[in-house]
C-alpha cells in the first residue's frame, strides 16, 4: 500500500512540473518599450539596448549590484548626445564588472526631458 501511495505522488508531481513555465532566462528583460539584456565578454560585461523612442530621453544610468534589491551603484551615465550615440550602436559596456565568480545585477534608469524617472527591472549577469 505505502508503495503504490508513493508511486502515486511521484506520477502526480511529474504532471504538475510538466505543466509549470519553463524558467525564466534573469539575463533578459523584455516589454513593449524595451528589451535588454546583459552577458559576459572576456573581462567586461555588455549590455545590449533597445529602447522604443530613446531620443526622448535627456539621461541614461547603468547600475550594477551584487543583490537584486539594493545597493545599486552608478556604472555608466550616458547625456544627450551619447544617447545618439546608443540609438545606433545599442550597447553598453561595463569594463570592471563584478568578479565572475558572483552573480550582478544590472538596472537601468532614464530620465525623459520632463524630469520624469523610469526605472527598469533589473537583469541577472550570472557567475562563471
Amino acid at each position: 500500500m505505502k508503495l503504490t501511495f508513493s508511486l502515486f505522488a511521484v506520477c502526480v508531481t511529474l504532471i504538475i512540473f510538466s505543466f509549470t513555465k519553463p524558467m525564466q532566462d534573469e539575463s533578459t528583460y523584455v516589454n513593449n518599450y524595451i528589451k535588454y539584456s546583459v552577458e559576459r565578454d572576456g573581462s567586461s560585461a555588455k549590455l545590449t539596448l533597445d529602447l522604443v523612442n530613446i531620443e526622448q530621453y535627456d539621461e541614461l544610468y547603468l547600475r550594477r549590484s551584487d543583490n537584486p534589491t539594493d545597493n545599486f551603484r552608478q556604472v555608466r551615465y550616458l547625456k544627450k548626445n551619447e544617447i545618439a550615440d546608443l540609438s545606433r550602436e545599442k550597447i553598453i559596456v561595463d569594463k570592471y564588472p563584478l568578479p565572475g565568480n558572483a552573480d550582478a545585477y544590472y538596472k537601468l534608469v532614464a530620465i525623459d526631458s520632463k524630469g520624469i524617472y523610469k526605472l527598469f527591472p533589473c537583469v541577472k549577469l550570472s557567475k562563471y
